[in-house]
C-alpha cells in the first residue's frame, strides 16, 4: 500500500511539473517580441531542412559554412545569417522554437534544447518540420495581434 501511495505521489509531482513547464513555455511565447524577420528565418530554416538527405541527426552545434547537411540548430543558424547577416543564439526565432519544443515535450529536460531535440533517436524530420511549422504559426499570430 505504501509503495502505491509513493508511486501516486510521484505521478502527481511529474504531472504538476509538466503542467508548470507548459505554462512557463506558453507565458514565454506570450512575452516574446518578434518581427517579420523571425518569420523569414523560420521559413528559411524549414526550406533548408526540406529533405532527409540534408538533415544532420548528429548535431554538435558547430555549423561550418561549407556544410552540406544541417541540424535544426544549424538550419536556424544558416537562415539567420541569410536573413539578418548575423547570428544571435537567443534571437526570437530560435527562442520560439525552444518554447515550442517545451510545449511539445512537457517535462523533458534538455541540456541544449535544439541540439538534444534534434538528436533524439526517435525524432523524425517530420517532427522537426512540425516544430518549425508551429513556430511560424506562433510568430505570425503574434505579429497579427
Amino acid at each position: 500500500m505504501t509503495s502505491r501511495i509513493g508511486v501516486l505521489a510521484l505521478l502527481v509531482v511529474a504531472s504538476t511539473t509538466a503542467l508548470s513547464a507548459q505554462q512557463g513555455a506558453a507565458q514565454a511565447i506570450e512575452n516574446l517580441v518578434v518581427t517579420e524577420q523571425d518569420v523569414q528565418i523560420l521559413l528559411r530554416a524549414s526550406k533548408i531542412l526540406s529533405h532527409e538527405s540534408v538533415w544532420n541527426r548528429a548535431d554538435n552545434r558547430e555549423c561550418p559554412p561549407e556544410a552540406t547537411s544541417w541540424s535544426l540548430y544549424c538550419a536556424l543558424h544558416k537562415a539567420s545569417l541569410a536573413i539578418r547577416s548575423e547570428f544571435n543564439h537567443r534571437q526570437p526565432a530560435m527562442q520560439m522554437v525552444r518554447f515550442v519544443i517545451n510545449l511539445m515535450e512537457p517535462g523533458r529536460r534538455f541540456e541544449h534544447r535544439l541540439m538534444n531535440y534534434n538528436n533524439d533517436p526517435q525524432r523524425t524530420l517530420s517532427d522537426i518540420q512540425e516544430v518549425l511549422r508551429i513556430s511560424i504559426q506562433n510568430v505570425r499570430k503574434k505579429l497579427a495581434s
